[in-house]
């Protein structure tokens, strides 16, 4: 789960999200420009993702995706593979990079 003070930690915004922590030993551009395009993926089906935020967690090595939407706080974290929670449980787990796609609609039906 994703704490409140990581979520406080952002500041700047770029391409609809605010950007935090992009800095660390094992941060790597190409898995932020992999959440940004789930995140624009998400909104093309409908989603509004409100107060969206991506950012690299340097102690837990993942990079983070967080947004609300329709009262739920939807928090996506990937290092090799994705991982998602809603309201800080659980929902999908192991989902592999290349499946962006049924990811991003997987969180739309739930969004709804």
């Amino acid at each position: 789960m994703i704490s409140e003070q990581a979520c406080n930690e952002h500041s700047g915004a770029s391409d609809g999200y605010v950007a935090g922590n992009m800095q660390g030993r094992y941060f790597t551009q190409w898995r932020v420009d992999l959440l940004a395009e789930l995140l624009g993926h998400i909104r093309e089906r409908g989603v509004t993702a409100a107060d969206a935020a991506i950012w690299y967690d340097e102690p837990s090595d993942f990079h983070y995706l967080s947004f609300m939407a329709r009262g739920k706080v939807f928090a996506v974290r990937f290092y090799k593979v994705f991982s998602m929670s809603i309201n800080g449980v659980d929902n999908w787990t192991g989902v592999v990079r290349s499946d962006v796609i049924r990811l991003a609609n997987h969180i739309a039906d739930v969004a709804t």
